[in-house]
């Protein structure tokens, strides 16, 4: 079973009421799923919403957010939104800056979504997986890596166009699957990689409880061309339904996505979510949404860390136990555990699910770890979940 399968329903059975979100199958069941990375329905900010559209269609431009929009996004929403990342902070991409012969890094645990995005379009001669450790990325490694494929005619570090030999992607605040954050320190020392070696730096951001003085963006020591490409969105900071997110990168990377032909073709991606979200920030709603995702998130967290540190057993080991961020929490089983098989048998005996850490390892390591998720339950749910859970492991390693 895969990730993307381990979100249908558990039974084979026909659903007698219509399925609303990706989610529904979860919810009509029994079992505690742990694998499910998402706001539950209570934290999806309905009433802003309609709010914020209500302003829009009775706005004067109303007709307009229903139109094409403009290659980069409506003016006013990309205004309101710079202006709240300079508050909140202080501070589509492959086929255009990609080729057949481009080899592309992804951290080792990564995004069990983005691994599955590469391995479906990119050859797995050209895919190079880079361990990880509490710190993020190991960068050393990466550059042994680089320097390897430049080594052996894998590829030269000379740009085709706009074409990159290299592309490196990853997570670098509260990472999905392990939360850990990369230091400062690896973080100015991919940038100096990316000029060196010529790579595309492509790193995802969102989270409701980043609060860095510097983003990645930020180290990039050139940005007028450009080597780092932050591509963020409103799904954990607002809702993931509306499908709507922004990218901050250099003039040179932002010229070529204008003059793309999917911009071309239709202008902004999703003008009308644009069109209300910029009413959303205009008005508050984005901020007190953030806000209230931090209190909430944070309780969940404690919830979850707490009832693991009494539960497990010792054999057990949880990865970064007070990483205040993020959707997940990371442990880590003795070496000879398959937890993928182990999943089976939670579900079986104690209706509790959980990501085998396999299923975000392109390397097919981390078969011994297990993802949980905090965001989707409330805390009541989550202790009683993670007894269960508790029970499996006592009785698997003990």
């Amino acid at each position: 079973m895969s990730a993307t399968e381990a979100l249908r329903p558990f039974s084979a059975t026909t659903k007698a009421e219509p399925q609303f979100t990706l989610f529904d199958p979860v919810l009509t069941n029994d079992v505690i799923n742990f694998q499910v990375g998402a706001p539950s329905r209570d934290l999806l900010p309905h009433h802003f919403t309609r709010r914020a559209v209500e302003a829009a269609m009775t706005g004067p431009h109303a007709q307009d957010f229903l139109q094409y929009g403009p290659e980069l996004g409506p003016d006013v929403f990309l205004e309101e939104l710079a202006a709240w990342l300079t508050k909140a902070y202080g501070r589509v991409v492959q086929n255009l800056f990609t080729d057949p012969s481009t080899i592309v890094f992804l951290e080792d645990p990564t995004y069990f979504l983005a691994l599955k995005i590469v391995q479906d379009y990119i050859p797995a001669s050209n895919v190079v997986y880079v361990p990880t450790d509490d710190d993020g990325i190991r960068v050393d490694v990466l550059e042994q890596q680089l320097m390897q494929k430049m080594g052996d005619g894998s590829t030269s570090s000379k740009t085709d166009g706009n074409r990159f030999p290299f592309l490196l992607y990853l997570v670098p605040t509260f990472n999905n699957p392990k939360g850990v954050t990369l230091t400062a320190e690896r973080r100015a020392t991919l940038a100096e990689l990316a000029y060196r070696y010529n790579m595309l730096y492509v790193y995802g951001c969102g989270k409701a409880q980043e609060r860095e003085k510097r983003n990645v963006f930020s180290f990039d020591p050139t940005p007028s061309s450009g080597r780092i490409i932050s591509n963020c969105s409103f799904s954990k900071l607002y809702g993931p339904g509306i499908r709507l997110g922004w990218i901050e990168a250099g003039q040179g990377i932002i010229q070529r996505i204008r003059g793309s032909g999917l911009a071309a073709s239709g202008g902004g991606v999703n003008h009308f979510s644009a069109g209300w979200m910029h009413f959303a920030i205009r008005l508050g709603f984005l901020e007190q949404q953030v806000d209230h995702l931090r209190t909430v998130y944070t309780r969940r967290l404690k919830k979850m860390l707490d009832t693991l540190e009494r539960e497990l057993p010792p054999a057990v080991r949880i990865s970064l136990p007070r990483a205040w961020g993020g959707f997940f929490v990371w442990l880590v089983l003795p070496p000879h555990v398959d937890t993928e098989t182990l999943r089976q048998v939670a579900i079986e005996k104690e209706k509790v699910a959980f990501g085998p850490g396999k299923w975000f390892s392109g390397s097919k390591g981390a078969s011994n770890c297990i993802r949980l998720s905090f965001a989707f339950y409330d805390e009541d749910v989550i202790g009683d979940g993670v007894e269960r859970l508790g029970r499996v492991l006592r009785g698997c390693v003990e």
